[in-house]
């Protein structure tokens, strides 16, 4: 069984699904059980998703027709917004630290002058 300290992953293994690695290694060397797949949050699994359709399919029954891509966003807003504001962050910090380590750099050269 895959530990759930594997699972535990960043931003940019779930970008570049590395998270799948110890999945594929376990399975090149037996065949995969259903104990040995991950165990998804009550909100990722399939009955709790369908749930949420139907009431998307229960809204245009009813007369009212709701836009899909605006469910859809509800559906997935937290995780859009969350990996945006990474995004931001971490081109905030690949500008940030070439001029932080400049000024730190000039302030060691003056250091290094004035003895």
């Amino acid at each position: 069984m895959i530990d759930k300290q594997q699972l535990k992953t960043d931003a940019l293994s779930y970008l570049t699904i590395s998270w799948l690695t110890p999945l594929v290694k376990l399975g090149t060397k037996r065949p995969l059980t259903n104990n040995d797949l991950y165990t998804l949050d009550n909100k990722n699994q399939s009955d709790t998703i369908s749930k949420e359709m139907d009431k998307f399919i229960q809204l245009q029954k009813g007369g009212k027709t709701p836009k899909l891509e605006f469910f859809l966003l509800g559906l997935i807003w937290i995780p859009l917004v969350g990996s945006t504001l990474a995004l931001v962050l971490t081109q905030a910090m690949s500008l940030a630290i070439p001029n932080f380590m400049s000024m730190v750099n000039i302030i060691h050269k003056s250091n290094h002058t004035d003895d």
